[in-house]
């Protein structure tokens, strides 16, 4: 049962911190135990993934951003879905990863200057 208090600015913040980087359920029990105040101790793996698949959503009708098709492979989905995201969330493990390889790119050649 979900506790039907809305997230506070510092669930919300970790959430935005760690999307993508762990499961919705892995942030619902971090929530629980970080601030049981905010939320007497329960937060469910699907309202975060609700809130947050809305937060992006509002963010890209705020910027127009344009979408493609893109195929993946079956197994990368079933893997997805293995690991408690949803195919909704594909794009946003793929641009986390991608900044990730950016940042250790920039330090590579900064580093070799």
């Amino acid at each position: 049962m979900a506790s039907g208090q809305p997230f506070t600015s510092r669930e919300q913040a970790h959430i935005t911190r760690y999307a993508y980087k762990r499961s919705w359920g892995h942030l619902a029990k971090d929530l629980a135990e970080l601030y049981p105040d905010d939320n007497n101790g329960y937060r469910s793996g699907e309202s975060i993934s609700r809130w947050y698949r809305n937060q992006e959503r509002r963010k890209t009708e705020r910027e127009k951003g344009n979408k493609v098709m893109i195929l993946i492979e079956k197994g990368t989905f079933d893997l997805v879905k293995t690991l408690g995201y949803r195919k909704e969330d594909i794009d946003g493990i793929l641009y986390m990863h991608l900044l990730e390889i950016v940042d250790h790119a920039e330090v590579l050649l900064a580093e070799s200057q």
